[in-house]
């Protein structure tokens, strides 16, 4: 994909995770509307796809959880390591209750992803990889 094409989509990834914004005429500009007022704000590709907002709408948060025991809070990590998700709960070791999925940690995965794009030579195929 061009590097056009790549802001494009990652413009409409953005729209649709809850940004508000749209890619300008030249397709190298994209407008960002604060709040109820409509005022826009325009900016480059680079200031629009290094800032902190673009960064949550495409990579967000992940919630990371773990298996409890109601009783005595015993904590389990037993992931899948397949697909990362959770295996279906089982029985606490101590009391014999069974074990409830909770919520662990929510984890800032733009954060992350954005100190890496920041590294990248090329920060659109960095990108690209993500939509």
């Amino acid at each position: 994909m061009t590097n056009e094409q790549i802001l494009k989509k990652a413009v409409e990834k953005a729209v649709k995770n809850g940004l508000d914004c749209e890619l300008g005429g030249t397709g190298k500009v994209v407008k960002v509307f604060h709040g109820k007022n409509i005022t826009a704000k325009m900016l480059t590709m680079f200031e629009f796809i290094f800032s902190h907002d673009f960064a949550k709408a495409i990579w967000g948060k992940e919630t990371i959880y773990k298996l409890q025991c109601s009783k005595c809070k015993a904590d389990y990590n037993i992931w899948d390591e397949k697909d990362s998700e959770l295996i279906s709960a089982s029985y606490c070791c101590y009391d014999g209750k069974k074990l409830k999925r909770v919520v662990d940690y929510v984890s800032e995965t733009w954060q992350g992803e954005l100190r890496r794009m920041v590294l990248e030579p090329e920060p659109l195929k960095y990108i690209e990889k993500f939509l």
